[in-house]
């Protein structure tokens, strides 16, 4: 994450989009969902910016992907993702519940804060 420093240092949208390779119509959607969630502040004008609204170790890797997918992510069944995973028709009901429990744990467990200190995925292997 590229804001993953102190709450309050700015960073224009162009820095980031430089810096990720993330096209800045994009970009600026995930940081107005961000925003809207409360994990980031805007400054408009000459010297504006993003910043974090709290301290890199408040927020966790699932408030990220919550304020950016939103509940999709959790309520569709894993083989056929338009059946609700509560439904009779999916098969694997039971095994989906247990691993969204499992991944939502360890992803309210790591924060931004902990990001610069986890071992890196080496390039030839990010795909």
């Amino acid at each position: 994450m590229f804001l993953r420093g102190t709450r309050g240092d700015l960073v224009t949208i162009r820095e980031i989009s430089e810096a990720t390779g993330i096209t800045k119509p994009y970009l600026g959607k995930i940081l107005h969902y961000l925003r809207r969630a409360g994990l980031l502040e805007a400054k408009r004008g000459h010297g504006g910016g993003f910043a974090l609204a709290l301290e890199p170790g408040e927020i966790s890797v699932f408030d990220v992907i919550l304020a950016v997918e939103g509940e999709s992510w959790r309520v569709g069944c894993l083989l056929y993702p338009e059946t609700p995973v509560e439904q009779a028709g999916c098969s694997v009901r039971g095994l989906w519940g247990d691993l969204r429990a499992l991944i939502e744990e360890k992803l309210r467990s790591v924060t931004l804060g902990d990001l610069p200190r986890m071992p890196q995925v080496p390039r030839d292997l990010q795909g």
